[in-house]
């Protein structure tokens, strides 16, 4: 996997590679690797890696995108289904949100433990 984009609402969703602390464009995740980003802000975030064959991009993406406002419930979304975001807690800072990619999602945008995105933004919408 490689990570090819990060958005932040507060980036105008184009490429900024400061939304995520410590990972930058075509950085590779290996098989069975865990790794840690965190936003720099409580803003909407959207990130998306690619599938690799060899190092060859395969055009399978995994898109994921989460908030954690003030003012309103934590968030996140897995958008193809198979990004394998688990359940989160809505409430509270910081808050962590789990991707385990090629599993489905247990979770989504409009509920923290269970399958109700439609109230999800589109991927790199405000």
């Amino acid at each position: 996997m490689k990570l090819n984009g990060t958005w932040t609402v507060k980036g105008r969703n184009l490429f900024n590679p400061k939304t995520w602390l410590g990972w930058d464009n075509g950085y590779v995740l290996k098989a069975g690797q865990t790794i840690e980003m965190a936003c720099v802000d409580n803003d909407r975030c959207y990130a998306q890696f690619e599938a690799l064959k060899g190092n060859v991009g395969t055009g399978v993406l995994y898109q994921f995108g989460m908030t954690c406002p003030k003012s309103s419930h934590n968030s996140a979304d897995g958008y193809d289904g198979l990004t394998g975001l688990q359940k989160y807690k809505e409430d509270g800072t910081p808050v962590v949100f789990t991707f385990n990619f090629g599993d489905v999602n247990i979770a989504s945008w409009g509920s923290s433990d269970s399958l109700d995105s439609s109230s999800r933004p589109n991927f790199g919408d405000v």
